[in-house]
């Protein structure tokens, strides 16, 4: 478990990526916390959500997790991390469908 992980872990970084991570993960609060601790200064997070406009987060038929947007500016701003840049992206097909998401590149502010 990432979060186990990062309770447990007594180092910093200055890249985390979690491209398909946060699909499996509902509330992101306290992991957006921990990577905050384990981030050096100007560390960056790189990830990947799908993409949902309902709520700030849903749990889909697809058992993956969708964030909203603005779920993730207001949870990066919480535990001081600065959006660097945001793209959208078709991350996956599904059943012939495009998964429409977003990458997000965060960084810690110093």
């Amino acid at each position: 478990d990432i979060l186990d992980f990062l309770v447990q872990d007594t180092q910093k970084y200055s890249l985390i990526i979690a491209a398909d991570v946060f699909g499996y993960i509902g509330c992101l609060e306290a992991l957006l916390g921990h990577i905050g601790r384990h981030l050096l200064e100007r560390g960056q997070l790189l990830f990947s959500i799908e993409l949902t406009n309902t709520a700030d987060f849903v749990l889909q038929s697809t058992a993956r997790y969708a964030h909203s947007n603005a779920y993730i500016q207001r949870l990066a701003a919480q535990v001081q991390l600065t959006l660097l840049k945001s793209t959208e992206v078709t991350l996956r097909f599904q059943e012939q469908e495009p998964v429409p998401g977003k990458v997000f590149l965060l960084q810690k502010a110093h």
